[in-house]
C-alpha cells in the first residue's frame, strides 16, 4: 500500500495555491446572494467584498432582491461604496477573459465529441433465422459464413455459432478404363471433377465481456473480429438470433 502523506500533502499544497487564485476574483452580485442566502454575518461579507471588490454596482432591483432575502438595511448601504467597486476598464477585461475561457472549453469539449463521434464504428443491428448463414464479407471483412444453431435448455435458448470458411475449388482429374462385354479394353480416357472444399467448426460467443456501442441499447457479446469487421451475438429467441456488425470507418 501507498504512503498516503505525499498524495495528501501535494492535495493540500494545491489547494492553498488555488485558493488566493480564486478569492482575488471580483465579487459579483450572484455569490453576494449566495452569502446572504447561507446566513453568513453581515461583518463577514463586507469584509469579503471589501477584499475582493464587486465586479459590478449593485442595481436598485438587486438591492431588492438581497433585502428580500434577509439582507440588512445597513449591508445594502455598505454596499454601495464606490470604494469596493473595480473600474469599469478592469471589469470589461476580466469579462472578455471569461469570455475567451468559456470558447476555449467549448471548442475543446466540440473536439472531443468529434473526435469520439469519428472514433464510433458503423453498426448493424439485425436478426437472422437459427441456421441461415451470414457472411462478413458483405460487410467488407473476410468472405466466412456463420451460423447459429438454438436449442431449449433449462427454459433458456442456448446459442451454438458455426464458422464456415471456403477453402476454394479445384479440379481432379482421374482416368478411368473401362471393359467391353467381350472383354475388350476401351480406350483410356480422363474425367474431370470440380470439387468445392469448406471447413466448417463450432466457434465461442464471449458473454463475459460485453461491448458497449455510443447509440446502441444492447450489450454485445464478441463472436469473431477480423479485418475492421466485427460480429457480435446480442440476443435470441426458438427461431431467430440478433446480431449486430460493426465496421470501423
Amino acid at each position: 500500500m501507498k504512503n498516503p502523506i505525499p498524495t495528501a500533502f501535494i492535495v493540500i499544497s494545491a489547494i492553498f495555491w488555488i485558493a488566493p487564485a480564486v478569492h482575488s476574483m471580483p465579487i459579483d452580485f450572484g455569490e453576494v446572494s449566495l452569502l446572504v442566502r447561507a446566513g453568513e454575518s453581515e461583518s463577514s461579507i463586507i469584509q469579503e467584498t471589501s477584499q475582493r471588490k464587486l465586479m459590478h454596482p449593485l442595481t436598485p432591483q438587486q438591492e431588492q432582491t438581497l433585502k428580500a432575502q434577509g439582507a440588512s438595511d445597513s449591508l445594502v448601504s455598505a454596499l454601495r461604496n464606490s470604494n469596493i467597486v473595480i473600474s469599469n476598464n478592469e471589469a470589461v477585461a476580466i469579462e472578455n477573459k471569461r469570455q475567451q475561457n468559456a470558447a476555449r472549453s467549448a471548442a475543446a469539449a466540440h473536439h472531443a465529441e468529434a473526435e469520439v463521434e469519428a472514433a464510433s464504428p458503423d453498426i448493424s443491428v439485425f436478426d437472422v433465422g437459427v441456421d441461415h448463414p451470414i457472411n462478413l464479407s458483405q460487410w467488407g471483412g473476410p468472405d466466412y459464413e456463420f451460423t447459429f444453431a438454438s436449442h431449449r435448455w433449462l427454459g433458456e435458448n442456448v446459442v451454438v455459432p458455426a464458422m464456415t470458411q471456403q477453402g476454394g475449388t479445384y479440379t481432379e482429374v482421374s482416368k478411368y478404363v473401362g471393359f467391353g462385354a467381350d472383354g475388350w479394353e476401351f480406350t483410356p480416357s480422363n474425367y474431370y471433377a470440380i470439387s468445392e472444399h469448406t471447413i466448417s467448426r463450432p466457434i465461442h460467443i464471449d458473454m463475459e465481456n460485453p461491448v458497449w456501442v455510443r447509440g446502441v441499447p444492447y450489450a454485445l457479446y464478441p463472436i469473431y473480429s477480423a479485418g475492421g469487421v466485427s460480429l457480435y451475438y446480442i440476443s435470441a429467441t426458438t427461431y431467430s438470433v440478433r446480431l449486430a456488425v460493426t465496421r470501423w470507418r
